[in-house]
């Protein structure tokens, strides 16, 4: 039976309030609605810093109200049928019809009768499960979008809900192995264990993975005759199997190697490379729509033996440079320049060599040559010019392991390479605890498998809520 427009769904919006893991002011990842499912995870250029529509629309296209170019007449009644589908038991679809006379929240299926005729659009939010290491992020493809309802019509809307290829997963780059990037998935990560990779992906990646919103994984060259920027579409990243990127982007008169050395996506979603040359260069949303050379606009240089860059919550750049990390404040970073960064900090007895920040803004150093990993309280990092600082924890690993570019979880815990065929995690405790190379500290978890030759960069996706990483979605 249809219920009238007026009716408010009181034990859905109470559902949908207290599941809500988004608003659906923050269109985070609608370029679903306008590409479809496959085509806004891997293929669909548009507005965004990374190709993303960013917009309303749906797979299906519209029907009048704009959607066509023709008027839809305002004229009778009929009814709208909203049905949603794809999403596990438990969890909670986060659509929202509107049109003329109804703004209506949806977390189940629902027919509307008695809508007054006109333009309606249905909308869908993320949604996310639970997950102790990386969630499953689920996006929705609606076909259509947007319906012309004339008098006397009845409409049907669907929403499907998918799980993203790329999440649930930890994800790694993986040297000197047939497969040059691992997918592991979170249930496999619960213990120490020997496991085969859930995905392994033959490509020309390099020694950095980062992400974008829309989970479009993006890579260096591997080779001198690779480009420098490689993106790894979405919907590919599933299956094992070989994938070539379907965005390959070299930077103007970058000669010099090795060329790359890390990637870093900013707030707004620009993507920072540090580059050879004592260079770290902003790739803007055209740099990144397509293939092409591309000269950057803004261009920070005279940084002595650049390399691991990270964003902290206030969107300050911060880079490792000759052993110290150095910093650049956000409101530096719309132009070039060459002058020297707004804090140079040294820990106290470190190398730095790669960077992480946890969800309480501490920073976090690996110490590559001394098998260490060290953290500085949020409160030290305001400081100005030439500052010195002792750690607050120093954790010491085996000497086997080869330290590299950690990444976060939902649990609060590290995760980092070792030595060849592993990676691990250290635990929320495990971090609070300092130790030395005469009693080192065995990771919580690790994990061994025979298709690692030796992971570099882990990332997750989508990245921990609470990081100040772009793809770390609410």
């Amino acid at each position: 039976m249809g219920r009238p427009a007026s009716t408010r769904l009181g034990l859905a919006r109470s559902a949908l309030e207290v599941s809500r893991n988004m608003t659906l002011r923050n269109r985070i990842g609608f370029s679903l609605l306008a590409c479809g499912f496959a085509g806004a995870l891997g293929a669909c250029d548009g507005g965004g810093e990374t190709g993303d529509s960013g917009g309303r629309g749906g797979a299906g296209g519209g029907a009048g109200g704009g959607a066509g170019g023709e008027s839809c007449s305002s004229e009778g009644s009929g009814t709208v049928n909203v049905e949603i589908q794809g999403l596990p038991a438990g969890l909670v679809p986060v659509v929202e019809l509107t049109g003329p006379g109804v703004s209506e929240s949806l977390a189940e299926s629902a027919e509307f009768s008695d809508l007054g005729a006109g333009s309606f659009q249905v909308e869908a939010a993320d949604v996310f499960n639970e997950d102790p290491i990386v969630r499953t992020l689920f996006r929705a493809t609606i076909t259509p979008s947007e319906v012309c309802l004339a008098d006397g019509e009845s409409k049907t809307v669907i929403v499907t809900y998918a799980a993203h290829p790329a999440s649930n997963k930890l994800w790694t780059n993986n040297s000197n192995a047939d497969a040059a990037l691992l997918g592991f998935s979170s249930d496999l990560l619960g213990e120490s264990a020997t496991v085969d990779p859930t995905v392994g992906i033959e490509s020309g990646a390099g020694n950095e993975v980062a992400f974008d919103r829309d989970g479009n994984l993006w890579s260096v060259g591997g080779t001198l005759a690779d480009a420098n920027v490689l993106r790894y579409p979405a919907a590919s990243l599933g299956v094992s199997g070989g994938l070539e990127p379907d965005r390959e982007i070299f930077i103007r008169d970058l000669a010099c190697i090795p060329a790359m050395r890390g990637l870093a996506f900013d707030p707004s979603g620009a993507l920072w490379a540090s580059t050879c040359g004592g260079e770290v260069v902003r790739l803007s949303a055209a740099d990144l729509s397509r293939s092409a050379e591309v000269e950057p606009a803004i261009v920070l240089s005279e940084i002595t033996d650049n390399g691991d860059l990270a964003f902290d919550s206030a969107g300050n750049l911060w880079v490792t440079s000759d052993g110290q990390v150095v910093r650049y404040d956000a409101s530096r970073l719309e132009a070039s320049s060459s002058a020297a960064p707004d804090l140079r900090l040294t820990v106290e007895g470190a190398v730095a060599a790669n960077l992480a920040f946890d969800a309480d803004g501490r920073l976090w150093v690996i110490d590559f040559g001394g098998n260490e990993l060290i953290s500085v309280p949020a409160a030290e990092l305001d400081q100005v010019g030439d500052v010195t600082v002792t750690a607050e924890v120093t954790v010491t690993i085996g000497a086997a392991a080869l330290l590299e570019r950690p990444a976060f979880d939902e649990g609060g815990g590290l995760w980092l390479a070792l030595n060849t065929g592993h990676f691990g995690r250290l635990s929320p405790e495990q971090l609070t605890v300092s130790t030395n190379a005469g009693a080192p500290t065995i990771p919580a978890t690790v994990i061994d498998s025979a298709a690692i030759g030796y992971a570099n960069r882990i990332a997750f996706f989508p990245a921990a809520a609470g990081l100040p990483l772009f793809h770390a979605l609410p």
